[in-house]
């Protein structure tokens, strides 16, 4: 879902419950490599360069969850596609199978 700021230029996306399937598989009808990733929710801020942190932003800051950067598509390939290297997505990968209770 987004949320539009009535004041300012900004939006947020949240997503919540995320799956992935490599398309490969999708072709075949087979759910065999497809991941959900539950208990968690991604959510990306959009604003005009150079604009102080939001209402949303500081309250993530307060409560102590800091920024970080991902990929969805990066993500999703690397824990649905056997064999891939994915040694530069491990940290998130991790962070997230920490934080998921799927």
């Amino acid at each position: 879902f987004t949320l539009i700021h009535q004041d300012m230029n900004e939006r947020i996306t949240i997503d919540t419950d995320i799956s992935f399937i490599h398309s490969a598989q999708k072709l075949f009808n087979s759910t065999g490599n497809r991941e959900y990733v539950s208990g968690i929710a991604v959510a990306e801020i959009k604003r005009e360069a150079g604009m102080a942190a939001g209402t949303f932003q500081t309250t993530l800051k307060q409560l102590g969850i800091r920024p970080g950067g991902m990929s969805k598509y990066c993500i999703g390939m690397a824990i649905t596609v056997p064999g891939i290297p994915y040694n530069n997505f491990k940290p998130t990968t991790l962070k997230i199978e920490r934080s998921s209770y799927a």
